[in-house]
């Protein structure tokens, strides 16, 4: 893995006065969150100290170490949910219920359908180099403890992968931890990206994947100081690379 260029404080240092209340940074914040399956009793565990600064570049070695590479077939990679080949071994769930997706590769539409029925839930034409999507605040939340399939199409082929919303006191014990991630940061780190971070690692070490590399991805570039947002860049792509299994071209 390519090392970082900015130092962490250059990366998370930056005061920001308020975070958006938008539906693809809802992970981020410290508002109530989402919350994820099987938690155990490791609500604050194994994590960096109160005192360290969360960088990107802990989350990516994390998600390195734990994913491992050749997760990607065909011409789209979905990074979240993970694609099969990562799944088995892992929680292929979501404790959000408008989660966000994340692929690699040019798909011209997204879908998401109930396995039971297969019944179209949801549905979404895609931009050109579009690779994230966030299911609508305006659309039926997700039901926990469903199974739901998401689509990718594209002109020449149909990538499914099937996922889970997570049971109702699963997203409870996770949303209480997400929680105590940001209460263990100081004010002065209290900033989008630090708490993206300091959440993703959290559901990292607990193995839900698809909504730990949401928190990352939904951090806006505004939300990040200009002398560290080409580094943040590279540590998206460095994830993207961890799942599937190739570089991205640049």
């Amino acid at each position: 893995m390519s090392k970082f260029s900015v130092t962490v404080s250059a990366l998370l240092v930056a005061t920001l006065s308020t975070i958006s209340s938008s539906a693809e940074s809802a992970l981020v914040q410290g508002q109530p969150l989402p919350k994820y399956p099987e938690v155990g009793e490791r609500v604050a565990s194994g994590l960096p100290a109160v005192d360290k600064q969360p960088s990107l570049e802990d989350f990516v070695r994390l998600s390195e170490r734990n994913e491992g590479y050749g997760g990607g077939r065909g011409e789209v990679c979905t990074v979240a949910p993970l694609p099969p080949a990562l799944a088995i071994n892992s929680r292929n769930a979501f404790v959000s219920d408008r989660p966000i997706f994340i692929w690699q590769g040019a798909a011209n539409q997204i879908e998401v359908r109930q396995v039971a029925d297969r019944k179209l839930i949801w549905e979404k034409d895609l931009k050109p180099q579009e690779s994230v999507a966030t299911y609508p605040t305006s659309g039926q939340a997700l039901l926990p403890n469903q199974e739901y399939e998401l689509r990718l199409l594209t002109s020449n082929e149909e990538t499914r992968v099937r996922f889970k919303v997570a049971s109702p006191d699963q997203r409870q014990q996770i949303q209480a931890g997400l929680q105590a991630q940001v209460k263990q940061l100081s004010a002065s780190q209290r900033t989008p990206a630090a708490i993206a971070v300091k959440q993703a690692i959290y559901l990292g070490e607990q193995k839900f994947w698809p909504d730990a590399f949401g928190n990352v991805f939904s951090v806006k570039q505004s939300e990040i100081p200009k002398s560290g947002q080409a580094a943040w860049n590279r540590g998206l792509s460095e994830i993207r690379s961890s799942v599937c299994g190739r570089k991205l071209k640049s």
